[in-house]
């Protein structure tokens, strides 16, 4: 069983900045509100992260704190002087132009236009020759107000912070997809950004990119709003959730991913059990109210009459305090997956595989032996021969399996490429729970990490053209291969177990991380991680069969498990 990744939420210094203060702030399409009296405020050097479903407004609210869009109510004032750099989600720009063009952008135009002042002074006399001389004099006076001078230093420098100081002569259109990100983000961090919104940053990173990224993130010294779906991002980077639910509603929790969705769930249940108790007053007092107004038609008495009055007043009151019924958890697809039990021990046997693209060789004499309901992740850089290999298995007929057609085949052997692409994390989590009832075999290719931890019980990385075999999910691989990914992509370590990492690696000699109590408590933690996600599985299900008495009490033991939790990591450290 996974053990998750755990993030320690930084601290705002108390005498940090605004940048951003949102009141009341409402946003309509014209097909509905998007966003509804959302209030929230970001402050210097925070790192927060936005979630909600497809759809839900996230990246309008984005382009609203940008100026790019006008709110239809409430104010989002950014602090005078304040720069907001936006990351979009994809490169949309000229293919043919260089990283460092882009990087300095105005910069290099101004040069052109400079270069070509001086050609023409050089050729022109008199009037002219003035006239090209002021010219010029306002063109160097634009070159250094646009950072002319250090600018290509600056472009060097913010691309080596992501790694890609030897790509700076590269054109757009000869980057990968994730390389094309992290010039984006350089882009947005060499303006020296008082907040940076990055929107779904890990899209097209590889294992080794995200590793890199999420060293980005958590070294930022500006504040950081992270639109994403990836739950390992938001665990291991943010001090803070924003969450925009299903009604345009904005709520804000402390902690990363994981911590949000503990006191959201801890939050619901205290709320639905204020609300049926309410009813309760409620119901009482209304019986009441109906008794005494038919006593008084039937038998006329002031002292019944002011008794009425006053009752009809504390009913009124009542009903203005009593709490809302909480908002029931965001829709997820229903999937079941129900396949033919298999009367093969083997699901999958690779023999002596062999493939190539073009004149580039991807496996050589390759061996993977995949056993009955088993569930296999498959993971390696980008362009290692991921898909490819899938694609081999399926009979080339799909590189990606759908869920629709996977419930309609009752398929027993479950071939997935990147599944939770694209997929908002309800979805996400629907997929999690199809496959752990699942019986049959998985082999998944992903660079969702929550996902792998959540269904992966061995990992096959695709290394040298073969495949090299690790039991247990994606956190126990990780731990074993992150040096090895750091050698080749740079960043620092994502692994579900980092803060016994960090300790580990700050000085902790191989003795003492080796010795029996430390493995026993390793232990204890893995297991008491997976009951804490149960038992967070189970309010949920509680809050939404509105079975609140038994949510809350077991919120109050998630609580307990999550404080028992965060001392054994204190032990171990």
């Amino acid at each position: 069983m996974s053990l998750r990744g755990r993030f320690l939420a930084t601290r705002v210094a108390g005498n940090a900045m605004e940048i951003v203060q949102c009141s009341g702030l409402s946003f309509d399409y014209g097909a509905g509100a998007l966003l509804r009296s959302a209030s929230f405020r970001i402050v210097s050097g925070e790192r927060l992260g936005l979630i909600g479903a497809n759809g839900s407004g996230k990246t309008t609210l984005a382009r609203l704190i940008t100026g790019e869009l006008e709110p239809t109510a409430g104010t989002l004032p950014v602090r005078d002087g304040a720069r907001v750099e936006l990351v979009p989600q994809d490169y949309r720009g000229a293919g043919h132009i260089t990283a460092r063009e882009l990087m300095l952008g105005p910069v290099v135009e101004i040069e052109q236009q400079m270069r070509a002042s001086e050609h023409r002074m050089a050729e022109t006399t008199g009037d002219a020759l003035e006239r090209e001389m002021r010219r010029y004099q306002s063109l160097t006076e634009r070159y250094a107000s646009a950072g002319g001078p250090e600018a290509e230093s600056n472009a060097e420098r913010s691309l080596a912070r992501v790694g890609l100081a030897h790509r700076l002569d590269a054109r757009m259109h000869e980057l990968s997809g994730g390389e094309r990100n992290l010039v984006l983000i350089a882009k947005a961090l060499a303006g020296d950004p008082d907040l940076v919104i990055m929107d779904e940053p890990g899209n097209h990173l590889d294992l080794g990119g995200l590793d890199w990224l999420e060293s980005i993130v958590r070294g930022l010294e500006c504040a950081a709003l992270i639109i994403s779906h990836n739950r390992y991002l938001l665990d291991r980077t943010v001090s803070g959730i924003i969450e925009i639910d299903g009604a345009g509603s904005v709520s804000r929790y402390a902690g990363g991913y994981s911590q949000a969705r503990m006191e959201k769930l801890r939050a619901a249940a205290a709320q639905g059990s204020q609300y049926q108790a309410d009813r309760k007053k409620l119901d009482r007092l209304e019986r009441l109210v109906a008794r005494l107004a038919d006593e008084a038609r039937t038998r006329p008495d002031p002292a019944k009459g002011k008794q009425l009055r006053a009752r009809r007043t504390q009913l009124a009151r009542a009903r203005d305090e009593a709490s809302d019924a909480p908002e029931r958890s965001a829709t997820r697809p229903e999937i079941e997956l129900a396949g033919f039990r298999s009367r093969s021990d083997i699901a999958v046997d690779v023999i002596d595989y062999t493939r190539s693209v073009g004149s580039r060789s991807l496996f050589e004499h390759a061996y993977l032996s995949v056993a009955t309901g088993e569930r296999i992740g498959i993971v390696g850089p980008n362009g290692c021969g991921k898909s490819t290999f899938l694609r081999a298995l399926s009979g080339g007929e799909r590189n990606r399996v759908q869920i629709a057609r996977l419930v309609a085949e009752k398929a027993n052997l479950l071939l997935l490429d990147e599944p939770t692409n694209h997929l908002d994390i309800p979805a996400r989590e629907a997929v999690e729970e199809a496959l752990a009832d699942f019986d049959g075999t998985v082999i998944v290719v992903s660079h969702d990490r929550y996902f792998l931890d959540a269904i992966a019980t061995s990992i096959a990385e695709i290394t040298d053209g073969a495949f090299a075999r690790y039991d247990g999910g994606f956190t126990q691989f990780w731990r074993e291969r992150r040096d090895a990914f750091r050698r080749n992509g740079g960043g620092v370590d994502t692994t579900a177990r980092a803060r016994m990492q960090r300790t580990a690696r700050s000085g902790a000699s191989a003795g003492d991380r080796s010795s029996a109590a430390t493995k026993s408590i390793e232990k204890r933690i893995i297991s008491l991680e997976a009951q804490k996600e149960s038992l967070e599985r189970e309010i949920e299900t509680l809050n939404d069969r509105r079975e609140y008495r038994r949510a809350r009490q077991l919120g109050t033991k998630l609580a307990r498990l999550a404080s028992t939790i965060d001392e054994l990591y204190r032990r171990w450290e």
